[in-house]
């Protein structure tokens, strides 16, 4: 079991010369710890357009991800006392409230905070477009790591695929 922790893999394998195949394992000894699953933001404390705006404060809901597949095999798979910090390392953005707690949860299950939500606002000088890049703290009984994240200013833009049937055009 030496070195096959959650971060460990085996890719496929890579041939040297002609005849002989190698397989390379990258160990690790890490445990499971807690995941970002999802971040929700929500405008409704600035103008309640669905998008991050210039200088507008917005709630994050972040939902947390167990990894852990069977806590069964191990007691301590069950993360208790969970606290989550947030911060941010683009400039102007402003952390309003960036401290929450989580409920316990359980193998292989998610859960949103329980706690305060997390407050941010936008730099009030940036385009949309701009990537605002985030870390989150977590800290349980499973231990202490940190998980980036980013989310992008302004409403998403692109083109919907429209399909030709006939003469209409159907979305």
């Amino acid at each position: 079991d030496r070195g096959l922790g959650y971060g460990a893999y085996a890719p496929l394998s890579v041939m040297f010369g002609y005849t002989s195949g190698h397989l390379g394992l990258r160990e690790s000894i890490q445990s499971p710890n807690l995941d970002i699953n999802t971040v929700t933001v929500t405008d409704t404390i600035g103008n309640s357009s669905g998008f991050i705006d210039p200088n507008e404060p917005v709630r994050l809901a972040i939902n947390l991800k167990n990894p852990w597949l069977n806590s069964s095999k191990v007691a301590s798979a069950v993360p208790t006392a969970v606290t989550a910090t947030l911060t941010s390392s683009t400039p102007g953005v402003i952390i309003l409230n960036g401290s929450t707690t989580y409920p316990t949860i359980g193998a292989n299950s998610n859960a949103n905070p329980n706690g305060n939500n997390l407050v941010i606002k936008a730099p009030p000088t940036s385009p949309c477009g701009t990537n605002l890049n985030f870390t989150l703290t977590v800290t349980s009984s499973l231990g202490t790591i940190a998980r980036d994240f980013s989310i992008r200013m302004g409403q998403p833009s692109g083109t919907l695929a429209k399909r030709r049937s006939g003469s209409q055009i159907r979305s």
